[in-house]
């Protein structure tokens, strides 16, 4: 064995022993290093996008969920729920203390919004300032399904980030802004 090979094989093995004893730091430099998270993504890619949908699936898994810091301020209606049921619904401590859920009377009725852009900016209110909730702020209602609302959001977003891929922002915020509320639509 050559000098070099039994150089890296100890330098292997420490790196080795430093992640199983709970040091990650060689780990957590690699993921900062953006060749690297390039490289995640695209090999990532590989194995999911099949199909158009599947690309821009990827695009709003990788930017939405917090790492789009500015957005357009749009705002999607998702539901009115009673504060008793919201708190069964969204039984996630860290939710419900954001929000300050547990703050509401069980028979209140709350209404939650989310962020079109960011899956984490949410708004919750009380159904009696909705409407000058709404005169503040930018709310759009999607396509009611039957299934839940959930689908109208996401539905929503996959519409707009389509969009704005294919159209630019200004033609998505366009596209967004026609599904403001209608009569019925809620």
């Amino acid at each position: 064995m050559n000098k070099e090979t039994l150089e890296s094989i100890k330098k292997e093995y420490k790196e080795m022993e430093e992640i199983a004893n709970g040091d990650y730091s060689a780990i957590k430099e690699l993921e900062n290093n953006p060749i690297v998270k390039k490289y995640l993504q695209l090999k990532n890619l590989k194995y999911q996008a099949r199909s158009e949908d599947d690309i821009i699936y990827s695009i709003i898994n990788n930017y939405s969920y917090g790492n789009i810091k500015e957005t357009n301020g749009i705002l999607v209606y998702l539901v009115e729920r009673v504060a008793e049921r919201a708190k069964v619904l969204y039984d996630d401590e860290e939710f419900k203390k954001k929000y300050n859920l547990d703050s509401y009377r069980d028979d209140q009725v709350l209404v939650f919004y989310r962020d079109l852009e960011n899956f984490e900016i949410n708004y919750v209110i009380k159904k009696e300032d909705q409407e000058e909730f709404e005169k503040t702020h930018t709310v759009i209602y999607g396509k009611p399904t039957i299934f839940d609302h959930e689908d109208r959001y996401h539905n929503a977003r996959y519409n707009f980030f389509r969009t704005l891929i294919n159209d630019g922002q200004e033609e998505a915020v366009s596209r967004a802004l026609t599904m403001k509320k209608k009569e019925g639509n809620n």
